[in-house]
């Protein structure tokens, strides 16, 4: 499977709705929030970059960030699969 970010538009409604119950998982470590393209059967993800600090790196004033390509055993996973997971309660209507 290969998820991005820039084609949320291009998908149809049930992968939109999967992109909002996704884990991200990079050589069995779970990637932060910050991943733009997973790749499995390409084996890469593409990601804001980070400093040391865990910092984004940015490389223009304040609304460009740097981002990375790495390699490696890719796996994407729905949290609705997992064990005990309970989806988020729905926003009360506004008054």
């Amino acid at each position: 499977m290969r998820l991005s970010i820039d084609e949320y538009n291009t998908y149809d409604e049930e992968t939109r709705n999967l992109l909002h119950h996704v884990e991200i998982y990079l050589n069995d470590e779970r990637q932060p929030a910050g991943v733009i393209v997973a790749d499995e059967e390409g084996g890469y993800i593409i990601r804001y970059a980070r400093d040391d600090t865990g910092n984004l790196k940015i490389i223009r004033g304040d609304d460009c960030y740097e981002t990375e390509r790495v390699d490696g055993a890719v796996k994407i996973v729905d949290r609705r699969t997992l064990p005990g997971y309970q989806l988020p309660l729905p926003l009360a209507a506004e008054a």
